[in-house]
């Protein structure tokens, strides 16, 4: 039997669908792997017999089995490892933790935040992450690759406790975490066994370390441990912010650029092996370890095991001299990625990087032509100018969904400054090595210190051109999908595909605009009021269609955050502040709110209510729900923990539920439109 013609790209496409229903959906495999590849040979076998259709048949079923494989897998994934601590986890009993501190995060204004591994617990060997905090004034920062022991408890990771927040719990998810370590107390160990990535971690400290000590202003220290070792969290927030405005962030980044100027660096390194016997191969190697050791050094994220395997795939081809088809790689490396873990698909980074790539490799071919220019120089700057336009055109619909912005200015800047970077990068891996042999001249210093200033004057003039700056920009999920199926429709008419392709990216598009349509005039309509989580403060949310009516005890702006956070899942042009009332109306209920100043004889109504505890009130809850028909009590972020507490014993005694906003989230008090009294 001949096989036929049939390329990886659908295999690819219905694996990464597969992989998609099960983590976003949570479909399950209707049957276990063994059975799987049993149905796979049978299929195949059947095909063999049936020569005349295995043209339709074969290419089909593979589709099939290529998706079923990416459901199995995820599920496969999603099962917890037998060797994670939590199934060894004592619940009722301390334990004894053992682990190694992996990243260091942004700090906060109270707390050091760490990642680390679990190495053992209870002295038996385990694997799994945890999310670290450690108070300012308990310790100092604790470097990277430091071994601990501690009994401190475990806590799951809380979930957002805003309607449109970002949910940090889910992203922690996607990485391996699921619990969190409030550290205070314990004994730092030794290791006993060597580690490649331990060793990786105490190179990437030491160079921290030096770059920390040596004679740099502060502002280029900052920018090359976020350029060249990946640590964006020691670069101030404030200037994080003015390179997002610039457009420019993504230079921070460690990505596609810096493996691809690695790999040049590391080819020229490495030329003199070539005269070697097999001295292609050798060079070859060498130059895919540089790239995987800098790619472990940096972090190892999604979007730098990315770049780290398609430029080792390229370098392969280049310099063997067997030029591979771009597109193919890309395709064939996300296909190993999200199978060697296939929450990477749930990863911001992971897409993202992705589809700048994918815009590139696709989208710049078409703009480059619309163009045409004989002139060798101007040629080239017009390619810089179609790159940079391909991969924001293919990142844009993305990054306006979840960070609401889009940089008006971005490709001045990026003209700007991406022959810089190169520049920056080779200078800054130069003066890590000289640092390391305490031999850096005074004159490099200078030089990095004057090209950190020019950079971020750059990045100042971009952020002061505030008209250019788009921001409260909003779009739903469907409008993202609608965006992309809309840019696949205009590729594939431009390069004059297939018209049944076309027919089917047409009738796509009008589907996704119709459930887009539908989508909005849901959210629109919508008509609801939530007790929102806010801290030391009491507020009600009325939404009704596209007005956002805000009731505080203690007022509020409008761009405070639950508002802004709200904006982002409901589409709302008007926002109205105003105080909050003792009392409203709902559905033939009244809502009651009790703050510090209530009556004790005040007299409830007969039907049934909901009660508000707020301001650690001091009333007689117990004499509350004996005299009356309470149907709930709810507190909210205005009392202290330890009276909430007491509040709900004395709710369990009376069988009332009971529900605390900072620990659950907002409470839904409605969603008609009719029977609301404000």
């Amino acid at each position: 039997m001949k096989f036929p013609n049939f390329t990886l790209t659908p295999l690819l496409i219905c694996f990464v669908l597969g992989v998609i229903c099960s983590v976003q959906f949570e479909v399950k495999s209707p049957f276990p792997s063994t059975h799987l590849l049993f149905f796979s040979l049978l299929g195949l076998l059947i095909a063999w017999i049936a020569k005349k259709y295995t043209f339709i048949f074969v290419p089909a079923l593979l589709c099939i089995i290529s998706f079923f494989i990416g459901i199995s897998r995820a599920n496969q994934s999603s099962q917890v490892d037998k060797d994670h601590f939590m199934t060894k986890h004592q619940v009722e009993n301390p334990n004894q933790l053992q682990i190694t501190i992996t990243d260091r995060l942004r700090s906060t204004p109270t707390h050091h935040r760490y990642y680390a591994d679990v190495i053992a617990l209870n002295d038996e060997k385990t694997s799994g992450r945890l999310l670290i905090r450690m108070r300012k004034e308990d310790s100092l920062e604790l470097d990277l690759d430091f071994t601990l022991k501690t009994s401190n408890a475990l806590k799951p990771i809380q979930a957002s406790k805003n309607i449109g927040g970002f949910n940090y719990k889910n992203y922690l998810l996607s990485i391996g975490i699921s619990h969190q370590l409030d550290l205070n107390d314990f004994i730092e160990l030794k290791r006993k066994h060597f580690s490649l990535m331990g060793w990786l971690r105490i190179v990437k400290q030491q160079k921290l370390d030096a770059i920390e000590s040596s004679a740099f202003k502060e502002e280029t220290k900052q920018l090359l441990m976020a350029l060249i070792l990946g640590e964006r969290n020691e670069l101030d927030r404030a200037w994080m912010d003015r390179y997002a405005q610039a457009g420019i962030v993504h230079v921070l980044a460690i990505s596609g650029l810096h493996m691809g100027l690695l790999m040049v660096l590391s080819g020229w390194c490495f030329k003199p092996l070539r005269f070697l016997p097999k001295g292609n191969y050798l060079q070859v190697f060498m130059i895919i370890i540089s790239l995987w050791c800098y790619a472990f050094l940096t972090g190892a994220n999604a979007s730098v095991i990315r770049a780290a395997t398609m430029f080792s795939l390229f370098s392969i081809g280049t310099y063997l001299k067997r030029s591979p088809p771009t597109l193919y790689l890309l395709l064939l490396s996300s296909g190993v990625l999200i199978y060697s873990n296939p929450q990477y698909i749930e990863q911001l980074g992971f897409q993202m990087s992705y589809l700048a790539v994918f815009g590139i490799l696709i989208l710049q071919p078409i703009l480059v032509k619309l163009l045409p220019i004989k002139n060798r120089l101007l040629h080239r700057f017009w390619v810089m100018t179609t790159v940079t336009l391909a991969a924001q055109i293919a990142v844009s619909p993305l990054a306006i969904y979840h960070f609401h912005q889009f940089p008006g200015l971005f490709l001045i800047t990026n003209w700007v400054v991406l022959p810089f970077v190169a520049l920056y990068l080779y200078l800054g891996i130069g003066s890590l090595i000289l640092l390391h042999w305490q031999l850096l001249p005074k004159g490099l210093i200078d030089i990095l210190d004057l090209m950190t200033a020019g950079l971020n004057n750059v990045v100042l003039w971009a952020v002061n051109q505030e008209v250019f700056f788009f921001e409260e920009l909003r779009l739903s999920v469907h409008e993202v999908f609608l965006t992309y199926a809309i840019l696949l429709f205009l590729c594939f008419g431009c390069v004059k595909s297939k018209r049944r392709t076309l027919l089917i990216l047409f009738f796509g598009v009008l589907l996704l605009q119709w459930e887009a349509h539908k989508s909005r005039v849901t959210n629109e309509a919508t008509t609801a009021v939530w007790l929102m989580p806010a801290y030391n403060n009491t507020v009600l949310f009325y939404k009704n269609k596209k007005t956002l009516r805000v009731f505080s005890s203690e007022g509020m702006a409008r761009n405070n955050r639950l508002v802004v956070e709200f904006q982002n899942e409901f589409s709302i042009d008007t926002v109205a502040i105003e105080g909050l009332k003792n009392s409203y109306i709902l559905e033939g209920k009244t809502l009651f709110f009790i703050d510090s100043l209530w009556a004790e004889n005040f007299d409830f109504k007969k039907q049934k209510n909901l009660l508000v505890l707020t301001k650690n009130t001091k009333v007689n809850l117990e004499a509350i729900l004996l005299k009356n028909e309470i149907d709930q009590i709810i507190a909210d972020g205005s009392s202290y923990p330890n009276i909430k507490n007491r509040w709900k014993k004395t709710c369990r005694q009376f069988d009332i539920p009971f529900y605390d906003t900072q620990k659950e989230g907002p409470y839904l008090l409605s969603t008609k439109t009719r029977n609301i009294g404000f």
